[in-house]
């Protein structure tokens, strides 16, 4: 469990020993780490601003993974190539049980880490940062076989789709940041968070996506179109995106959990998954549907969406709440959901829709509502709530609130969050 230490020129002995006697850089990314006696259990700080890509040359084992870290106090690292080189990091295709810590990433000519092979093996990122790529380029682009995590990472400035997964079984996706992401008016590679095909039981959880650009774009994209598992969406948070909030496309379960998506064009894009199980979302004020299912082209058959204990304030929206387009075979099931009044029309759009019964805040099938369900600005609901214990009972494990509590069994709350009035 050696600690060792490098920084882009070196200092003292050169000996790695100490931070006083750092290893230059170019002694680490030529030198055999096995040669430097770099091994697994090991940490190895990287302090101030380096100029040059990482080269990575050892993997760490099953329990025992390297620690790479940036987090240095008072030298914390900036890997900045200044746009003289295509990444940040280099030597991942083939490593296994490597941890990156407080990294700051930034500027390089295409994705600033691309581990795009099918190797790799428990990588995982915690609390970095990567910022500023050019048009298209990614922030991370990630696969990994089992075990792989981004936890805690912000994502500033990131031209292209800032996190973009394929090929990763059991990812978790947690606490991470995204902001000013994406492209104005670009049509492709242009999410926050994209989880791709062969990312079987994914988790994202606990994010927040901030004006993200690109009108194709989401703040996340759930787009995997092979996996058979259920990819879990769970109190995350999309604002003020120039495209979707959260959008699904594909062929397995997603399902989505105490989602709060607001001020985007489609807070909620359900665009061909064969089944979403909304549950306690909110959608709010979009700038053109609360949620959208289906698209003019291409056709999207048989979209189950299921929507309970949500809120749909969309009262503002220039278009419908629920806009259902070109799906044919599709269904619609809106069941202890509450659904504000004023928008041009509460569901519109072409496609087979059922509706479950409706009970707590709905009139009608037809989506006539309430037109006030008595929410504070951070969409809590207030004591006077028609919200708070009205929601119907979904199944038998636990959901979680977007603050972190557990929603009751039986008569849960309406909405994002379960009350805090008991």
């Amino acid at each position: 469990m050696a600690i060792w230490y490098t920084s882009q020129d070196g200092a003292g002995n050169m000996d790695g020993t100490s931070a006083a006697d750092a290893w230059a850089v170019a002694t680490v990314n030529g030198t055999s780490w096995t040669t430097l006696n770099i091994a697994p259990t090991d940490t190895l700080y990287y302090l101030g601003l380096i100029t040059t890509k990482l080269v990575i040359n050892r993997s760490g084992t099953a329990g025992n993974p390297i620690s790479l870290r940036g987090d240095y106090s008072g030298q914390e690292c900036s890997v900045d190539v200044l746009q003289l080189d295509t990444a940040c990091v280099s030597g991942m295709s083939s490593r296994t049980n490597i941890d990156f810590y407080g990294f700051t990433f930034r500027n390089a000519t295409s994705d600033l880490i691309s581990i795009s092979t099918a190797t790799p093996d428990k990588i995982r990122f915690y609390d970095c940062t990567f910022k500023d790529t050019l048009s298209t380029r990614r922030g991370l682009r990630f696969q990994c076989l089992t075990g792989g995590l981004v936890s805690g990472c912000s994502f500033i400035n990131c031209m292209g789709t800032a996190l973009y997964i394929t090929t990763s079984p059991g990812v978790v996706v947690e606490d991470c940041i995204c902001t000013d992401c994406g492209e104005l008016g670009a049509s492709n590679n242009t999410d926050g968070i994209a989880i791709d095909d062969g990312c079987d039981n994914a988790v994202v959880q606990r994010n927040t996506v901030t004006g993200q650009l690109g009108g194709d774009g989401s703040g996340i994209d759930i787009q995997d179109s092979v996996s058979s598992g259920t990819i879990q969406v769970l109190r995350n948070n999309c604002t003020g995106g120039e495209g979707s909030g959260i959008s699904t496309t594909g062929n397995p379960t997603n399902l989505l959990v105490g989602n709060i998506c607001t001020e985007n064009k489609y807070n909620y894009f359900i665009k061909g998954s064969n089944q979403v199980n909304m549950y306690h979302c909110l959608s709010s004020n979009s700038t053109q549907n609360g949620i959208k299912a289906g698209a003019t082209s291409p056709t999207y058959n048989s979209i189950q969406l299921t929507c309970i204990n949500c809120i749909i304030n969309d009262a503002n929206s220039p278009e419908s709440i629920f806009y259902i387009n070109n799906s044919p075979s599709s269904a619609l099931t809106i069941d202890n959901s509450i659904i504000t009044t004023g928008s041009t029309y509460a569901l519109s759009g072409s496609g087979s829709v059922s509706f479950a019964t409706f009970t707590t805040g709905i009139d009608s099938a037809a989506g006539t509502t309430e037109a006030d369900p008595q929410l504070y600005p951070d969409y809590q609901p207030k004591p006077a709530s028609s919200c708070n214990r009205a929601g119907k009972a979904i199944d038998a494990f636990t959901h979680y609130g977007y603050n972190g509590r557990a929603f009751r069994k039986g008569t849960p709350t309406i909405g994002a969050f379960e009350q805090r009035f008991v």
